[in-house]
């Protein structure tokens, strides 16, 4: 039998998550082509490694690629955006009922918000982002669902390019702060209706800033 090889991955995950980053941060703009020598040439590695790094971001949707053409950081299409909320609402909301009724209190979803609620309005996009999707993942995860925490999970990396395009709706990390603490505060009072209005809600919001930065963002390419 032929000796298997494994290849290295460490510089393949390092180079996915400081794209990922760059991504979220706004750094890597939507639509624009990232040609894989320019890219390879800025990090120092070999052409296949970036090659790679990409194709892990197509998988999880960050990144899109089409035949002849360079990886491009894309820009959610309103069917697009509402395909996406349509599935996290059905996670989500039932997620919510779920720890609400059980009148638990997620200790994960409280440190996300305590996070949020510290950030000064200059904080990174990314880290917001990243404490975003901490506090709706602890909701999931209290569950103690791993099939619904799976459906989750897939939907992430979609989600994290969601919020770093919703960056242009908030003036400052607080606003997100309080519309997650005042979700936190009504499933710990166990008010179950009102968490799932409130789980709506702020989806809604966040499909119909989206939908707003998104036809903006058309309508300064067409002009």
């Amino acid at each position: 039998m032929a000796k298997l090889t494994l290849k290295p991955v460490s510089v393949i995950s390092a180079l996915a998550t400081s794209l990922r980053e760059r991504v979220l941060n706004g750094e890597l703009a939507p639509e624009i082509p990232l040609p894989e020598l320019e890219l390879a040439k800025q990090y120092g590695v070999a052409r296949p490694t970036i090659r790679a790094a990409i194709h892990h971001l197509t998988l999880t949707g960050l990144l899109s690629r089409e035949a002849n053409r360079s990886a491009f950081v894309p820009r959610l299409r309103e069917e697009e955006i509402s395909d996406l909320f349509s599935v996290r609402k059905v996670v989500e909301t039932e997620a919510v009922r779920l720890v609400t009724e059980s009148r638990l209190r997620p200790a994960a979803a409280e440190q996300a918000v305590r996070l949020l609620e510290s950030f000064p309005p200059d904080t990174k996009w990314s880290d917001v982002v990243e404490a975003d999707l901490q506090f709706h993942r602890a909701l999931v995860a209290a569950t103690k669902s791993p099939r619904l925490l799976r459906l989750f999970e897939l939907l992430e990396d979609e989600i994290r390019l969601a919020i770093a395009q919703l960056k242009p709706a908030y003036d400052s990390p607080a606003t997100l702060a309080r519309e997650h603490r005042e979700l936190l505060t009504a499933i710990e009072s166990g008010k179950t209706g009102t968490a799932m209005a409130l789980t709506h809600q702020h989806l809604d919001q966040a499909i119909g800033d989206l939908t707003r930065t998104t036809s903006s963002a058309g309508r300064a390419r067409v002009g």
